[in-house]
């Protein structure tokens, strides 16, 4: 899936060669061999979550009853990562719809790293399919930044005053380090969320997160929700949804700091 001559290339077949202690080759071993099972593997077919579920994780977060609430549509495109299989744009890049790939890799001003992205038919926490990150091998020049890689999706809008809830599941595997699997949303300061928020490693089990924000500002704005690994190992994501939160009495949600809950999937 590499080009040869691609500085990649040359990368990858640096720390093949250098770093057998590191687990680059079975990092290797274990990517190619999903990569041939995307493209003839049926799909896991696991039940889909309903929208109760969030509804009863919402209603205990925020303290409300249960019917003083409505969910808005979910804003995300392929939240569920259900397509057959991801578009090849370049090399080893995955493409589903409204997502992009990100690849902070190319060695300046981030250090050098091959990841590959694609959707794995033999995980997920529902349905048939879930999002899979794969870091394969990762180069540590403390005077760089950090190489990192995911998905990101296309602008979101997000209603003036208004409160949201982000919720997915995750897992990892073999990370090599505690600040791995990633979301990042928006460098908008009026949601209070700037930042990548680092997902704790899970040992294979999947967790489940919701996190409620807020827009304070009398302007709509855009987020545009990203999900990566920051390290070797594997990275799976599922059931990414963003949906606004109303009162049904029309009462607004007094703002709050962010909201952010991460525990075992039930």
């Amino acid at each position: 899936v590499l080009n040869p001559d691609s500085a990649d290339s040359r990368f990858l077949v640096q720390r093949l060669i250098t770093q057998t202690h590191l687990g680059v080759q079975s990092h290797l071993k274990t990517t190619l061999g999903w990569l041939i099972n995307q493209k003839t593997g049926q799909g896991s077919n696991h039940p889909l979550i309903e929208e109760l579920f969030w509804n009863q994780r919402v209603t205990e977060l925020l303290s409300f009853n249960s019917q003083s609430f409505v969910f808005g549509d979910n804003l995300v495109s392929d939240s569920e990562f259900e397509v057959s299989k991801c578009l090849i744009v370049r090399d080893y890049e995955c493409q589903i719809h409204e997502w992009l790939p990100s690849y902070m890799t190319n060695g300046d001003p981030w250090n050098r790293g091959i990841f590959v992205i694609g959707l794995d038919n033999e995980t997920a926490y529902s349905g048939n399919r879930s999002l899979r990150i794969d870091g394969i091998a990762i180069d540590d020049n403390p005077s760089k930044e950090p190489a990192r890689a995911g998905l990101w999706h296309r602008p979101i809008t997000i209603s003036s005053n208004s409160t949201f809830v982000v919720t997915f599941f995750y897992r990892t595997l073999s990370l090599t380090t505690n600040r791995g699997a990633a979301v990042w949303l928006s460098d908008n300061d009026q949601i209070r969320f700037t930042n990548d928020l680092y997902l704790p490693p899970t040992n294979v089990g999947w967790m489940g997160v919701s996190i409620i924000l807020w827009n304070r500002s009398d302007q709509k704005l855009s987020i545009s929700p990203l999900l990566r690994s920051w390290s070797t190992g594997t990275v799976w994501f599922d059931d990414f949804s963003i949906r606004e939160i109303r009162r049904v009495d029309g009462q607004p949600i007094p703002p709050r700091d962010p909201i952010i809950d991460i525990r075992p999937a039930e």
